[in-house]
Parts: C-alpha cells; sequence; structure tokens
C-alpha cells in the first residue's frame, strides 16, 4: 500500500470512525518509516545514516542469495551487534548469547560458498556527520 503523510491525516480527517484500524494502522506505520527516513536523510545528508535504506524497486531483481548471505557476512559480526535484555536473568542471557553467537558459527560461515568470497566493497566504517537541513517532498 503506497501512501504519503497528506494520505494518512485526509483519511483520518475525512472518516476517523469508519476507517478500519487494520487499514489506519497500515498507513500510519508507513507514514511513520517514511518521516524516519526523511528526518535521517536531512539530519545526515549524502552520508551513513542519511543513505537510503531501502533499495530501489530496479535493483531488486539483481539481488540473489549469495548477495544477501554476503551482507549479512559483513554487517552481522559479533563486534557490531549489540544485545541487551530486560527483565532477564543476566547469567541466563549471556548463556544464551553465548550458545547462538559464539559457539555456533553463522552458516555463511559453515558453507564458504554461500557468501561472494573476497567481496571488494568492504565495510563502511565512517563516523556518522550530522549535516542538518531541509529535504522537501513533493
Amino acid at each position: 500500500m503506497k501512501t504519503n503523510c497528506s494520505d494518512l491525516c485526509g483519511l483520518c480527517w475525512r472518516s476517523p470512525i469508519t476507517t478500519p484500524w487494520p487499514i489506519l494502522e497500515k498507513l500510519l506505520y508507513a507514514a511513520i518509516i517514511k518521516l524516519l527516513l526523511f528526518f535521517t536523510q536531512a539530519a545526515y545528508r549524502d552520508n551513513t545514516l542519511g543513505l537510503p535504506k531501502l533499495s530501489p524497486a530496479d535493483n531488486v531483481a539483481k539481488i540473489d542469495r549469495s548477495i544477501l548471505y554476503t551482507y549479512l557476512k559483513n554487517h552481522y559480526t559479533p563486534e557490531r551487534m549489540v544485545v541487551a535484555g530486560v527483565g532477564v536473568d543476566h547469567d541466563k542471557l549471556v548463556e544464551s548469547v553465548s550458545k547462538y553467537f559464539v559457539d555456533t558459527l553463522p552458516i555463511w560461515e559453515q558453507d564458504k560458498t554461500l557468501a561472494v568470497a573476497g567481496h571488494p566493497g568492504g565495510v563502511d566504517s565512517s563516523i556518522a556527520q550530522y549535516t542538518g537541513g531541509l529535504v522537501q517532498v513533493n
């Protein structure tokens, strides 16, 4: 469902009681995601957090299994993760994290053919640079 913030506001204003909640919920979620994307694009223009989070539709057909596993191999590593627990026993959390993130190798490490070997891109280690600014959307 493609929408924008003005569509959501208009729908809620025209028929706040009669619009089914699941439709409002989907529209609201889509609007919040778009607002967050616009915010980060303006605040961190053309660097790190301001870069697109979603792939252009033209690229979707080019993404295959090896590209996904290569992305996971480069970005889903222990030094790039934070695991937090609320209301759980610390020792049990540490035990679970050790079991699933340390003791067990990820599938792309178990089967080296899944990811593209020697991927030239590497991981961007840039530090986010706040630029501020305004992004106008028509």
